[in-house]
């Protein structure tokens, strides 16, 4: 008798269990359910990406200011907003527009490495 009672009871403990999982189950898997599920990946991936985004300009800018300056010292040449300030750039070279100073640096690199 005590027998029957505890598997009536544990028949009865594992049914509802297994009727609330497949419940639980069924309501994941609803086309809303699954909509908001993919909606917050999607809000989180691109949040992750922002901050990636972030972090690669942060990075790609200090690595270009580092690498212009060793250019610069290696080539001899001042940075050219404090050559300007202290003179050392007539208004012609500070009025060109950026190609063409760009040019000029080249030019002048190429004649000082051939030296």
């Amino acid at each position: 008798m005590i027998g029957r009672l505890f598997a009536f009871l544990l028949g009865t403990v594992l049914g509802v269990f297994v009727l609330l999982k497949a419940r639980d189950l069924l309501r994941r898997a609803t086309p809303e359910a699954v909509q908001e599920r993919i909606g917050e990946r999607v809000g989180e991936a691109q949040a992750d990406l922002g901050q990636r985004v972030a972090d690669f300009t942060r990075e790609f800018t200090r690595a270009r200011d580092e690498r212009e300056a060793e250019l610069r010292d290696a080539l001899g040449m001042e940075d050219s907003d404090a050559a300007a300030e202290a003179g050392h750039v007539d208004e012609t070279v500070r009025d060109q527009p950026v190609g063409e100073r760009a040019t000029e640096d080249l030019a002048r690199a190429r004649r000082a490495a051939e030296r």
